[in-house]
């Protein structure tokens, strides 16, 4: 125990009235190193506690990273009992029993032992002044320390790394399990997620559903209104068309390493490269304003294009049985069958007589989906035979028909 041995302080004061020992100040070096009042407290929770206790790992639920004065005057231990600080009374604040160690209160924190007099000093007497938020010249980075102070909050160093704002695996290794640093990214991640570099939604998506697509961007962005593209899940999930995977657009990575993808071999920091080729539009391109020669968005016939905040609706493509004005869009005998009152239906099996698609399977699947009517045969090459509403269908319809 600081100040006084714990032997001498109980027979002065007795097991019950506990009272931490003399209040140290810290050096001028120590000060511009650790900073003062709420700023040396901020340098405490940083360097010692949030590795355990904060967001992403609340050990005993305790999170002092999100909100941490709240926290450290209003948070109750449930294992003791008391909040952490009591303003104006060191000898009750639990947050200076523990770091002091003292035998009443189980183990010392930080469990690698000290804070050091002079960060205990300046926390101790932060205390002792009436512990108020307030921190006007936050601490510099120590000499001989990469990282500036509170790197080590999730919302500090995981925009650093997925931005690659710094070169994580210079000093934490190629797979970030410690390097010359002995610091592994799996010590606090994979207390989150079983395997933090394989799992999508750890840096961007939406842990709920599981998927890696937004509302959550790589920079934590989760607004609909200015995420990187709005149009994400209407691909993924759609009532219109087949649930598409992410391999449409995109080469998907097998682990947070796959070569391109981010810590190795990405050229484009902050941004998804686009890659069409294993998708229904291999030939497709894109821009930051959307995208071309997509076959998605297209008429059937040939291939389109599409801005990325563009609002698709049924008949944007190519013409449907409710929209006259849009038969003539439609290619071969597709008019003619129109105007004499034949359905869509009656040949395609996934819409029904409200333009509805009602197998979204069967639409935008790079195939034209037929059912034709009984008596009828499709041969191929736009070319039916049978006979259909007392009409023989002997030959191939062109555009002349």
């Amino acid at each position: 125990m600081r100040g006084f041995p714990l032997c001498l302080l109980l027979v002065f004061v007795g097991c019950d009235d506990h009272i931490i020992g003399e209040l140290r100040p810290a050096t001028a070096t120590d000060e511009a190193e650790i900073g003062e009042g709420w700023c040396a407290v901020q340098t405490l929770l940083t360097e010692q506690c949030h590795s355990c206790h904060s967001a992403a790992r609340a050990v005993a639920d305790l999170d002092l990273a999100t909100t941490p004065f709240e926290t450290l005057t209003t948070w109750v231990s449930p294992t003791y009992g008391e909040v952490l600080v009591t303003a104006s009374d060191p000898s009750r604040s639990l947050l200076l029993r523990k770091l002091e160690g003292d035998l009443g209160y189980g183990g010392m924190m930080p469990p690698s032992g000290f804070v050091g007099d002079a960060l205990f000093g300046e926390v101790q007497q932060w205390v002792a002044e009436g512990a108020t938020p307030g921190c006007d010249e936050p601490p510099p980075t120590p000499e001989g320390r990469y990282h500036p102070v509170g790197w080590s909050e999730p919302t500090r160093h995981g925009i650093g790394a997925k931005l690659q704002q710094d070169d994580c695996t210079s000093c934490h290794g190629e797979t970030l399990q410690g390097g010359d640093v002995g610091i592994a990214c799996s010590d606090c991640h994979d207390d989150v997620v079983d395997d933090w570099t394989t799992a999508c939604t750890f840096c961007h998506g939406d842990d709920e559903d599981g998927s890696g697509a937004p509302p959550e961007d790589i920079d934590d962005n989760d607004d609909p209104a200015t995420i990187s593209f709005p149009a994400h899940r209407l691909h993924l999930s759609s009532d219109t068309h087949a649930d598409w995977d992410c391999t449409q657009c995109h080469t998907v990575p097998t682990t947070v390493f796959s070569t391109g993808h981010l810590f190795v071999g990405d050229a484009t920091a902050g941004r998804a490269e686009l890659t069409f080729g294993a998708g229904l539009a291999p030939a497709a391109s894109s821009s930051p304003t959307g995208c071309s020669n997509v076959y998605c968005h297209g008429d059937g016939q040939s291939n389109g294009d599409v801005s990325r905040t563009e609002s698709v609706a049924c008949g944007d493509c190519h013409g449907i049985q409710s929209r006259p004005a849009l038969w003539g869009s439609l290619s071969f005998a597709h008019e003619k069958h129109l105007d004499e009152g034949v359905r869509c239906v009656e040949c395609h099996p996934n819409v029904n007589p409200s333009d509805e698609i009602t197998d979204k399977e069967l639409h935008v699947d790079g195939e034209v989906a037929l059912s034709l009517p009984e008596g009828m045969t499709y041969l191929g090459d736009l070319r039916c035979t049978g006979t259909c509403h007392d009409e023989p269908h002997q030959f191939r319809w062109t555009d002349d028909d």
